[in-house]
């Protein structure tokens, strides 16, 4: 997920506790999604999707393992059923997420939709 409703509700907060006024705040809202590949997994219903390590200036970082990908492509593929699992929801962040094979490897695309960010 790029911008869960908790995180940004976070974020927003600490900016407020800093003396910003709330009229100079922008919140953004992420019209893509990250496809990260399952190290390991062969199950394409896999719910856990462990990560490679792969570093970026310094320290691992999850955005640097998977590929950012067009909101609306995700849609299409979901749409066309492309997908190996039912969309599924983190419960905290409630951000979607689905898993899909391509060419024999698991992959899980988070993205946020309109209850993630409402």
């Amino acid at each position: 997920a790029n911008a869960p409703m908790p995180r940004c509700q976070d974020g927003i907060e600490h900016f407020l506790q800093l003396g910003v006024p709330a009229n100079k705040l922008v919140l953004g809202v992420p019209w893509y999604g990250y496809k990260y590949p399952c190290e390991g997994a062969t199950d394409a219903g896999v719910d856990q999707c462990f990560l490679a390590e792969v570093p970026f200036r310094g320290v691992n970082c999850s955005d640097a393992a998977g590929k950012e990908i067009p909101y609306s492509s995700i849609i299409q593929s979901v749409d066309a059923g492309q997908n190996s699992t039912e969309i599924r929801r983190d419960p905290y962040l409630r951000s979607p997420y689905v898993n899909m094979v391509e060419n024999g490897t698991v992959y899980q695309v988070w993205y946020d939709d309109a209850n993630s960010l409402g």
